[in-house]
């Protein structure tokens, strides 16, 4: 993707600026005689780069301390430690085994690159490297991962990728992330943040013992409410400026859209991660990452986060190779120019920008499969029939024969919004899919065979964006956006996406008036006006809703279990048809309900059909449509767990489910839509339509392949065409 930054010349001007005149290099690594961080001689190396003093610990692979020069202020947690040590700054990966590894280094007068390599074999299908670099004077570490899989290797499946810093609790208790999504350019600025014991909430106050396991009511998420009340009052009250009540690390997930850059603050110091590039990770940019945990700052470069089915796999035989990264993390500190965490974030991305001058000349990077930026490409495209406002039409470069949301290679991404015509700039010479979609419009432009050669320019003839509207529309609920963020929930009061955990809401409570069932009138009609309102449709689809909560807040305090929602979901629910469960926690969700009223042209459709179109931004669960009584089912595929990780997306795909016209009642009568989820999960409605034809839906007729065609078989029952992601479209 392409970033805006301040002219190279500035850039330069302000690191040269930062660097002291000496003529000798100031990169020193003692692998042999130093005991830094209190570490017996030979088990650790010190590094100096003139602005930091690392202690690297080579059994771990990890960054145990790490002081500013001049200064005795360790950055690194102490607390939370392993095999002795703390856990630092280190590699959290899956897919991977464990054998032992082995370090080395490459000590330049320019840059200083040192890695644990880690040797294919048994239980480990990949021969794998973790590297980092320094730079004189430069108070900041470049990471890289490399993995490589021998046609001898064992069949290996890359399950992650990620780093994890663990900073100091008191210097950095503040987060903050800029253009986390479309919506919202930020910056957002979270903090101070709860205490490690608070967040993590299974702990006393003093970090040691077991105090309440009831708080722990997800993997990674802690009910945070009554701290510093009551039988809890030992804890410090939860600060405003952290603005919620569960410690939840999957409400600070960001798009790959505009990533670039995130990080962690405190009263002197900042530590951010810059993102120099994202054409390493995987999923295009609607993929979703994890930015933090509490207050550890994080690389997520794989993972299938909210996109589950995604996977890298190397069959026994195959050669393959993997390189992640480079990436850039920064420290800096308030003062001179940097007056505020604003200034400290533009700090990191202005030296972010100067990567790439070190990353085109680093002999072990380019030996890792680094493409340097003089044997790149570029590509420009120019697509008609979008127009529109910026950041809602997308061009994306990703694997050939495969939907983006799935791809693991090279990948880049531009916003042609305005006019279809953009530029892809420093591209990986290879042979790509170029798939176009536009924000609000229905169907996926897939053009393949897009060849990338160094030193060139690639022009891609001249297409038009196909609007995939199967006929006159009746009505629409939603946005065709790829996410359910418009829906009840999904917001907060500016309009930007409100990730939260989602025992923050009360379904049953906010459709007691029917009962909890969602009762949506798409048109004016018999069943009364149409509603028009989409805070009156759920962000989710659920097919039971039971959180858990923390009994002791919600219920007593002796209540040490998660058990909680049973206290406070409405009563009316216990008396519900199929009721279940203590207080009815249990209960399935009534199915949901559409009316609209018959268009009075349809007798022209006498031998067509009605076609209703859904989006799903999310499944966990088999959508149930039926129209009059006319029932179809599409079984999911493609699963995204989203709904309980705080999201309103993660793999997005739409169907057709098509009826003959006659399913319909006469001109002006009452039809009804009943929509049902086979899963407790269930399903987040990204956008629904439904649309008169005479002409089929199918892909067969309408050559159009990205969609699931759902229609009912000659024996009954429904009839699936899957999507063919494979081939071009239209």
């Amino acid at each position: 993707m392409n970033k805006q930054f301040l002219p190279l010349a500035v850039v330069l001007a302000l690191a040269l600026a930062a660097v002291p005149a000496f003529a000798a290099t100031p990169l020193t690594i003692n692998t042999t005689t130093s005991t830094c961080g209190g570490r017996t001689a030979g088990t650790v190396w010190e590094i100096n780069n003139g602005a930091l003093d690392i202690c690297f610990y080579p059994a771990h692979a990890s960054i145990i301390d790490m002081t500013p020069n001049g200064t005795s202020d360790n950055l690194v947690d102490q607390t939370q430690t392993g095999g002795g040590v703390p856990k630092g700054f280190y590699m959290d990966n899956a897919g991977f085994g464990n054998p032992p590894g082995v370090p080395g280094y490459d000590l330049t007068d320019f840059y200083l690159d040192w890695w644990v390599t880690y040797p294919s074999g048994t239980g480990n299908s990949y021969t794998y490297s973790e590297h980092w670099i320094v730079t004189p004077y430069d108070p900041g570490v470049h990471v890289y991962f490399v993995a490589d899989h021998a046609t001898t290797d064992a069949t290996g499946s890359i399950g992650q990728v990620q780093w994890v810093f663990r900073l100091d609790q008191n210097k950095f208790n503040n987060l903050y992330m800029a253009n986390e999504d479309l919506s919202n350019p930020g910056p957002v600025q979270l903090g101070p943040m709860p205490t490690y014991a608070e967040y993590f909430g299974t702990v006393n106050p003093d970090g040691l013992g077991a105090a309440d396991p009831g708080r722990a009511v997800q993997d990674a998420t802690a009910d945070m409410h009554g701290y510093g009340t009551g039988p809890w009052s030992a804890f410090p009250p939860i600060a405003p400026g952290f603005g919620r009540q569960f410690g939840d690390k999957y409400d600070y997930s960001g798009y790959s859209y505009l990533n670039l850059c995130h990080g962690v603050y405190g009263s002197q110091y900042g530590a951010w991660v810059v993102f120099p590039s994202n054409e390493s990770l995987v999923g295009g940019p609607t993929k979703q990452n994890l930015l933090f945990t509490g207050n550890l700052n994080m690389i997520e470069a794989f993972s299938n986060h909210l996109d589950n089915n995604i996977s890298d796999i190397t069959p026994s035989g195959t050669a393959s190779h993997r390189l992640f990264g480079p990436f850039y993390v920064r420290f800096n500190k308030l003062g001179g120019f940097l007056r505020t965490p604003t200034a400290m974030y533009w700090d990191a991305v202005l030296f972010g920008e100067l990567s790439g001058l070190l990353y085109d000349h680093e002999n072990d990077l380019l030996a890792s499969g680094y493409v340097p930026s003089t044997a790149r490409g570029d590509v420009d495209v120019q697509v008609n029939g979008v127009a529109g406002p910026p950041k809602t039409a997308w061009a994306v470069l990703s694997d050939p024969g495969r939907n983006f949301q799935y791809s693991t290679g090279a990948q880049y991404w531009i916003d042609i919004s305005r006019g279809g015509a953009g530029r892809f700039r420093g591209v990986i010479p290879g042979t790509y899919r170029l798939s176009v979609y536009d924000l609000g419009h229905w169907g996926e432009l897939r053009q393949e065979n897009v060849v990338v050669n160094a030193d060139q320019v690639t022009v891609v003839p001249t297409m038009s964006f196909v609007h995939e509207d199967f006929g006159e529309s009746v009505w629409n609920i939603g946005i065709p956006d790829r996410s359910s963020h418009e829906f009840l929930h999904g917001q907060d009061a500016q309009g930007h996406d409100d990730r939260q955990f989602w025992g923050n809401w009360n379904y049953w409570a906010d459709f007691a008036a029917n009962q909890g069932a969602v009762v949506y009138n798409a048109t004016s009609g018999p069943a009364g006006p149409a509603t028009n309102d989409l805070t009156k449709w759920n962000y989710n689809h659920w097919k039971s809703f039971d959180p858990s909560l923390f009994g002791g807040y919600f219920c007593n305090a002796a209540d040490d279990t998660t058990d909680g929602y049973t206290c406070i979901i409405p009563s009316y629910v216990a008396s519900l048809t199929g009721a279940t469960g203590k207080n009815g926690v249990g209960t399935p969700l009534p199915p949901w309900t559409v009316n609209f009223a018959t268009p009075s042209d349809v007798t022209n459709y006498a031998n067509g059909y009605v076609v209703i179109s859904v989006s799903l931004a999310a499944t966990e669960a088999s959508y149930i449509a039926t129209l009059n009584g006319q029932q179809l089912i599409w079984s999911n595929v493609n699963k995204s767990d989203a709904a309980v990780r705080s999201g309103f997306s993660g793999y997005t795909q739409w169907m057709a489910f098509q009826w003959p016209a006659s399913a319909l009642n006469p001109a002006g009568e009452n039809n009804v839509l009943t929509i049902g989820v086979s899963q407790p999960q269930g399903d987040e409605d990204d956008a629904l339509r439904l649309e008169l034809t005479n002409t089929s839906a199918a892909p067969s007729v309408r050559g159009w392949n990205d969609y699931s065609f759902v229609t009912a078989g000659s024996t009954g029952g429904s009839v699936t065409v899957a999507p063919n992601d494979a081939v071009p479209n239209p």
